[in-house]
């Protein structure tokens, strides 16, 4: 099993690494993302897991542009959602939608994502940049660097809006 603390660091990197802000999209199947990672240090079941870890994103994504509605849904959590999302993790999920930085289609997408962290436990600096993650690839870059500053700076900039 990948350690979270491993799956995120290498999604970040491939974030960081491999996108632009014009809309590109990281295809699992670039063996030139696979070789620039391996020489980075990154082990090959990390670099293949990252890669289908935004494979899995693109195909959510290209599912869900057309459910963007749900105003007001409400969300059950799973007993497997519970036993992994803290409850910091989850409250901060519920504010991103009720405060409409995320559609109830988003939020599902994002904890698609989280699950598929395959770590013990999720915590808010994992919903942060998961979200930021999902935002990134839904909005084609076009806001990725404010998305980015609100989700990662200090928490109560999300809750006064």
């Amino acid at each position: 099993m990948i350690q979270k603390t491993s799956i995120l660091s290498v999604l970040m990197y491939v974030f960081e690494r491999f996108t632009e802000f014009d809309g590109v999209t990281i295809e699992s199947q670039d063996d030139s993302i696979v070789k620039e990672m391996l020489q980075a240090g990154f082990n090959v079941n990390d670099v293949e897991n990252a890669l289908l870890w935004f494979s899995d994103l693109n195909h959510l994504l290209c599912e869900s542009k057309s459910n963007k509605s749900t105003q007001g849904a409400f969300r059950i959590y799973t007993d497997h959602e519970n036993n992994k999302l803290q409850a910091p993790a989850k409250q901060y999920l519920e504010t991103l939608t009720h405060s409409n930085v995320i559609h109830a289609s988003e939020r599902e997408i994002i904890l698609d994502r989280l699950m598929a962290l395959n770590s013990g436990y999720i915590d808010t600096h994992d919903v942060k940049w998961v979200t930021m993650l999902v935002l990134f690839g839904a909005s084609e870059g076009t806001q990725s660097i404010h998305l980015l500053d609100a989700l990662t700076s200090h928490e109560t900039q999300l809750r006064k809006h």
